[in-house]
């Protein structure tokens, strides 16, 4: 079962409040951060410390992978 979708984009945006990044929007499930576009996932690392969220950046055929901490 996939998470609330409206849920997972309230706390990838106040994760990037909290790192005081002001100039974001979130599109069609993408999120524009400071004109780079990422696609929202969540994370399945066994890492404790992590949030469960990773982005992965959308440039089409790049595959570029972040988790969001």
């Amino acid at each position: 079962m996939m998470p609330d979708p409206n849920s997972l984009y309230a706390r990838v945006g106040a994760l990037v409040r909290a790192a005081g990044v002001d100039n974001f929007r979130i599109e069609n499930n993408i999120l524009v951060m400071c004109g780079v576009r990422y696609e929202i996932e969540r994370c399945a690392c066994d890492d404790p410390m992590c949030n469960g969220l990773r982005l992965r950046r959308f440039d089409g055929d790049a595959d570029t992978s972040i988790a969001l901490q």
